[in-house]
């Protein structure tokens, strides 16, 4: 039998990456408020792409494991408290559609939402420090 690794010795098999259409905008609400927003799609589902995984053992195209195309969508705010601190949030939510023969324990892609917020502060004009989470 064939141990069932991610790289099997001598064996070659194709990992493309899709097209991917991406957009941004940022806006200046206020002086001291900055708007932002992406929109991020992937052409994962594309007839003749591979990243690489099997059914049975076999490598198989993308529309056998992949229902429909990816995307991510974010927000985010930044609000200048001083010339030298701001404070920003933001949120990122990321959809896939997957199916489970894409799942492996080598490999697998789940849905998610990201929640975060941050600082900065301007040491010197040249000079900031950020701080995320």
């Amino acid at each position: 039998t064939i141990p069932d690794t991610m790289f099997p010795d001598g064996r070659t098999f194709s990992s493309d990456m899709p097209a991917m259409f991406s957009t941004g905008i940022t806006y200046q609400i206020f002086p001291k408020l900055l708007l932002s927003g992406s929109f991020n799609y992937y052409f994962d589902r594309a007839e003749k792409l591979r990243y690489g995984k099997t059914i049975n053992r076999e490598y198989v195209r993308n529309i056998s494991v992949i229902d429909k195309n990816s995307y991510e969508i974010a927000g985010g705010l930044e609000y200048k408290i001083t010339d030298k601190l701001l404070v920003s949030g933001g949120y990122l939510e990321s959809k896939n559609s997957v199916n489970s023969y894409y799942q492996s324990d080598q490999s697998f892609s789940l849905n998610s939402n990201t929640f975060c917020f941050g600082g900065a502060y301007n040491i010197k004009d040249n000079m900031q420090i950020n701080l995320g989470y």
